[in-house]
């Protein structure tokens, strides 16, 4: 079928070049090659070029982790590439982890050098070190905080110091927050091999705030995978954002729908400024998930809020939230929808093709 004859194509291209996340090899990474296929792409960044500054990027705070979950052994700090400032990701000092970073980054190499679009960190190349045999990551730049502190803060500027939590934003920014998010999936989805994030959490959101309206930047592809057979169950992701069948002792693999569920909890916070789950036991996440998965916690946090607490997010949240994958809705779908919201407004001039005209009636119906 169409998915093992593209899963086949990834293996027999390039793809050997880089690790298995769900079945690590303990083949080491072929560094010339992967700088040959560097300089062929135009993503090979010379080490000369590349200046890594002392400290973390100024949207970390005192975390020091602040793309991935924590216990990836990877950090984003701050650089300049010919003198453009840009952030660099590397693999942890600790040479215990170093074997563990390089996989993540290597996996994240993957991903990016594939994907071009305008809510996803734009991955710039990548510098090799052959004395640490290890890589580093080069994205741009974004001025602005996670999704989280931007959403805890009301919307309004925020520094390195604590966010004082004073509610989500207006409508607006809400719903053309989360409708750039839902683009970055739909792009990520529809492709002949779809690209699972897998690790879609507030964290690894950062919203810039240099553009006329602020704009979600996706980071965090350390996770990430391809939805083809050889990937054969899911790993890792934050356990407040993972769907129900990613918590069994033996996970499903990774599925578009899977990252939709993911979504549904950040529509929740974006338009309740709340965190999901936030009741929940946060020291036992597998006792959570087994509550997840008998049943028993199904709800983010909306019945802690008045039942007229803007219904429309509600549903959104609720039905990319369904226990039944197939019932949960679709990035292009969750899209179309969030483009039926009354504070959305669409500035574009352009025509409404025939078939989102139709999308959008089925939708109303």
């Amino acid at each position: 079928d169409l998915r093992s004859a593209a899963s086949l194509a990834l293996t027999t291209s390039t793809g050997g070049l880089f690790p298995n996340l769900v079945s690590p090899s303990a083949v080491t990474p072929e560094m010339a090659k992967l700088e040959q296929l560097g300089s062929s792409e135009h993503w090979l960044i010379p080490k000369k070029d590349l200046i890594v500054l002392d400290g973390l990027a100024s949207w970390a705070g005192p975390r020091t982790q602040p793309m991935e979950e924590p216990g990836l052994p990877c950090t984003t700090v701050r650089g300049r590439w010919r003198g453009t400032p840009v952030f660099v990701k590397i693999a942890a000092e600790a040479p215990r982890d170093t074997e563990t970073g390089l996989d993540v980054l290597l996996n994240e190499l993957r991903m990016l050098r594939q994907v071009r679009h305008p809510s996803i960190a734009c991955f710039l190349g990548a510098c090799f070190d052959y004395e640490l045999l290890s890589i580093a990551l080069v994205l741009e730049y974004v001025e602005g905080p996670t999704l989280d502190r931007f959403i805890f803060a009301g919307g309004a500027a925020q520094g390195r110091e604590a966010v004082r939590h004073v509610g989500p934003p207006d409508g607006s920014t809400q719903v053309h927050l989360l409708i750039q998010m839902a683009q970055a999936l739909q792009h990520l989805h529809v492709r002949r091999v779809p690209i699972i994030h897998g690790n879609l959490t507030a964290s690894n959101i950062l919203v810039d705030r240099q553009t006329v309206v602020p704009r979600p930047k996706l980071f965090g592809f350390g996770l990430a995978q391809f939805a083809t057979k050889s990937q054969t169950r899911a790993v890792g992701g934050e356990w407040r954002y993972k769907a129900p069948e990613t918590l069994t002792d033996a996970p499903e693999p990774r599925t578009p729908e899977q990252d939709m569920y993911s979504f549904g909890s950040l529509v929740f916070l974006v338009a309740t400024g709340d965190e999901p789950f936030s009741d929940a036991d946060r020291e036992d996440p597998v006792r959570f998930g087994k509550a997840v998965r008998a049943g028993s916690v199904r709800d983010p946090g909306w019945s802690h809020h008045d039942a007229s607490t803007d219904l429309f997010m509600r549903s959104v949240s609720q039905r990319c939230m369904r226990k039944e994958p197939s019932r949960r809705l679709t990035a292009p779908e969750a899209h179309v929808v969030l483009t039926m919201h009354p504070m959305y407004h669409d500035d574009m001039s352009f025509a409404e093709p025939a078939s989102a005209r139709a999308r959008r009636e089925t939708h109303m119906r």
